[in-house]
């Protein structure tokens, strides 16, 4: 399964409301909630949130979040905004680059910076 930035987005906002509360791996539409727990696990891998995987023995994989990490809040912090992101996601098409972490700070320190000079 490939990572879906726009779900990851998602699953970041979420747990900024959550303030704290723990939050179990539920369909977020238009995403089904195994998609959600598998993304959820990827972010934990890739130090983004804090979380806890009580395994994928049987039935449909689960994943509870337990919170953002410093890095989770500050990729969050620059992509919060809708017109940023969808900014940044637009660069990056328009450049063939596909998005990674690496690509989307680049990406976002561009349209920010561009932003500021307007």
């Amino acid at each position: 399964m490939q990572r879906n930035w726009d779900l990851i987005r998602m699953i970041l906002l979420e747990l900024e409301q959550a303030d704290g509360q723990h939050i179990k791996a539920k369909e977020m539409p238009p995403f089904p909630a195994d998609w959600v727990a598998l993304h959820m696990k990827m972010m934990e891998e890739g130090g983004l949130i804090e979380g806890n995987d009580p395994g994928f023995l049987s039935g449909p994989p689960q994943f509870f979040a337990l919170g953002l990490t410093w890095k989770g809040r500050e990729l969050l912090d620059s992509i919060r905004t809708d017109s940023v992101w969808g900014k940044t996601k637009g660069l990056l098409k328009e450049k063939g680059v596909g998005l990674t972490l690496d690509t989307i700070k680049a990406a976002v320190t561009a349209v920010v910076t561009q932003l500021m000079k307007s």
